[in-house]
């Protein structure tokens, strides 16, 4: 660099300087700069083209005074510069205005002169604006870097404009889709998705210019790169606001859970302090609401997603994810013998009791009135409910999920309802709990308190058929499939369900719910009770003969085929069927799948107590198979109601069939009086009941004659 003044000193900047001079070097930025960038986007400089970088030092102390960052693009070098009030230098657009703006455009074209990787000669231009105070600052470029912003700008202007051309719109998108090609996107991002004053949509699109980066060109960063870019990310999210869209907000979270994927728990150590430190920002529910995004969306990836960089992975993010949300007293009793582990946690209490206590102040707080505190405690339900599959059910125990969960439960909020509803189904999906996690974790539903406060909501939960109310529907749908797992629960573990606990107050509500006027409600209960019959302990209890009839007429009654209803019928269970069910195959499929059940359940209690079964259904058999019943009603000689069960071909032997189903197909004049009936066999022969009342009312086992012989009609 000969012929530059020797009163100061110029050195290109090496990566060993950093920890010396980068802090003056953000001083210098901050204290200079009219709108100063974070020491972020200087330290990508730095580290990206570190060899185009100069400081300025102070001969006589060696401190710094001023630094020339460059950065080389496609069609331009970019110099910026920032320079202490000592030397009164201006630094304008033009270099020849000032000998200071001069003399550093002339250190890059000297060093820079041969050093262009591209065709032609460019010269360096200064990223500057005037300074207040007289100094250099740095707030617009007339670079390649403000021309692509501003291309970007018009861009997306193109692509959200309802009236903008198919062809216009389609350059636009491919231009936007060319910019996350270019090695500065990231930087472009970050410079966009940092300035609350850029519209939300093209904060957004900066944003997915990060996330592009992060997942195709994480593998080609050099450490220090990725380390900007974390950096980048780590300001971005804590930068947050609540007046930031909610999918800014989501956005920016996933940006972290991009990071987390590829570096946590090896070069990113200090994540979860990091995510202590926003969950701990005063009065700040938005970066709380991050958070639980970046856990629930991380904790999925991690046990359930299908991400190749999660697979490769695996082992590391698993036992980074135990590590930071379990109680560490639980970790060390549970895990007693467990390998050393990199150290990724921060603090004792672990993510579970840190979601749990929020949910608890939530519920304490006004939940009613406050949107916010409301908002807050549903975002907690969801997270803790991602995490339930994948926690140790000790951690869980310890954490006091399940009282809080139930307290949720009883909230009045249907939001809180619904989420707490979430947590105990995703809870209770689990089928690996030992005695002593059971009777922690499942044991507690079984208890009076419990199953009247889950009595209560199955009724609040009820809806008109002719006027559903989607909310309470759907809860009603999530509500059953929980119990079910109760139930489940119960047929696995009865012989440690703990004393004192309101077993038969249970098993009506389950006899309640299986007989929902929605089919979608009640089958998931009804599957249930086949297991439960069929459970030596439950079944044969001489306390649950109560149920037995409720059950056989319940289930006799649903063999009817609703698919074969005309299309006006108002019976509500077939509104209800018409209400969940699209098309015919479906609704066959579902049909037949809920009279198998309703089967099995009948013959369990057949088996189980057949003197109990006896009033209550009619087992018909004919060798030749039974072709149909014939159903006269009061005054009728002529048979206008009948169920047929086909042809000769393939003919059952044996149909089970219950009075109110018989009765079910007379009309609702005739329905309650006398009422006879004839069975037709496959071969030919009939069989007469002359009163199907008096049949129904006495054990009897009567001998088929005639052609039906040696068939046999008999009532168990």
């Amino acid at each position: 660099m000969a012929g530059l003044t020797d009163e100061l000193n110029y050195i290109q900047y090496d990566h060993s300087l950093e920890s010396k001079y980068l802090p003056a070097i953000r001083s210098l930025i901050a204290k200079d700069l009219s709108e100063p960038y974070s020491i972020y986007v200087y330290r990508y400089f730095l580290c990206q083209w570190g060899h185009l970088c100069f400081m300025v030092l102070d001969p006589s102390d060696a401190s710094l005074v001023g630094v020339i960052i460059c950065k080389l693009e496609v069609h331009s070098i970019v110099l910026t510069g920032s320079y202490d009030d000592t030397f009164r230098i201006l630094a304008v657009h033009s270099p020849r205005k000032t000998y200071g703006a001069r003399k550093y455009s002339r250190i890059a074209e000297e060093y820079l002169g041969g050093e262009l990787p591209i065709e032609g000669c460019l010269a360096p231009s200064i990223m500057a604006s005037a300074h207040p105070n007289g100094a250099a600052g740095i707030g617009s470029s007339n670079g390649g870097e403000v021309d692509i912003l501003s291309q970007i700008h018009q861009a997306l202007e193109v692509v959200h404009a309802p009236y903008s051309a198919n062809e216009a719109r389609r350059e636009a998108q491919e231009f936007l889709e060319n910019v996350k090609a270019v090695d500065e996107a990231p930087f472009h991002g970050y410079t966009l998705a940092s300035n609350k004053s850029q519209p939300a949509v093209v904060r957004h699109y900066a944003l997915s210019l990060l996330d592009n980066a992060i997942k195709h060109k994480w593998a080609d960063y050099t450490t220090e790169q990725a380390s900007t870019l974390r950096g980048w990310m780590l300001e971005l999210c804590q930068g947050i606001s609540q007046a930031d869209p909610l999918y800014i907000r989501n956005k920016t979270a996933q940006l972290w859970v991009e990071v987390a994927k590829r570096s946590w728990g090896t070069e990113w150590m200090d994540m979860d302090e990091l995510l202590v430190q926003l969950w701990q920002v005063p009065d700040s529910a938005v970066h709380k609401e991050l958070v639980m995004t970046v856990l629930e969306t991380l904790g999925y990836e991690t046990f359930f997603g299908d991400d190749v960089v999660v697979a490769m992975r695996q082992g590391v993010l698993c036992k980074g994810w135990t590590e930071i949300t379990t109680p560490t007293a639980v970790l060390a009793e549970a895990i007693k013998n467990r390998n050393p582990a990199p150290e990724v946690r921060y603090g004792d209490e672990g993510w579970l009791v840190r979601l749990v206590t929020l949910l608890e102040q939530c519920l304490n707080g006004d939940i009613n009135g406050n949107s916010e505190v409301r908002s807050c405690a549903v975002k907690a339900l969801s997270v803790l409910s991602t995490l339930m599959p994948c926690t140790i059910p000790k951690g869980t125990a310890a954490s006091k999920v399940v009282p809080v969960a139930s307290r949720a439960l009883a909230a009045s909020q249907v939001s809180v309802q619904k989420g707490a509803l979430e947590l105990l189904h995703a809870l209770y999906s689990r089928d690996d709990f030992y005695d002593e996690e059971f009777a922690e974790l499942v044991a507690p539903m079984y208890e009076q308190a419990s199953v009247g406060l889950l009595k209560e909501l199955f009724n609040w939960s009820v809806v008109d058929a002719e006027d559903i109310d989607d909310d309470k529907y759907q809860f009603a749908k999530k509500f059953s499939e929980m119990l079910s797992l109760l139930g489940n629960y119960l047929d696995r573990k009865f012989s440690v369900v703990p004393t004192g606990s309101d077993i038969d107050g249970f098993l009506n509500l389950l006899v309640v719910v299986a007989q929902s006027q929605s089919l979608i409600v009640s089958i998931p209960v009804l599957v249930t009770w086949t297991r439960l019959l069929n459970n030596r302990l439950i079944g044969q209890s001489s306390a649950n003969s109560q149920l037995i009839g409720p059950l056989l007429e319940l289930c006799g009654s649903r063999l009817i085929r609703y698919e074969n209803l005309p299309e006006d019928t108002q019976d509500a269970t077939y509104l209800f069927l018409m209400e969940d069910t699209d098309t015919m195959p479906e609704r066959h499929a579902f049909l037949g799948n809920y009279r198998r059940y309703s089967m099995q359940v009948i013959e369990a209690i057949v088996q189980l107590k057949p003197s109990d079964a006896i009033s209550h259904i009619l087992v018909l058999t004919a060798k030749t198979g039974v072709v149909a019943i014939e159903i006269l009603g009061e005054g009728e000689t002529v048979c206008h109601h009948w169920i047929d069960y086909g042809t000769r071909e393939g003919l059952p032997k044996q149909q089970v069939i219950s009075e109110l189903q018989i009765r079910e197909r007379l009309p609702e004049a005739i329905r309650k009086g006398h009422v006879r009936l004839r069975a037709l066999s496959g071969g030919g022969g009939s069989l007469m009941i002359d009163d199907l009342k008096r049949l129904c009312s006495k054990e009897s086992s009567l001998k088929l004659t005639g052609p039906l012989a040696p068939a046999k009609r008999r009532r168990l």
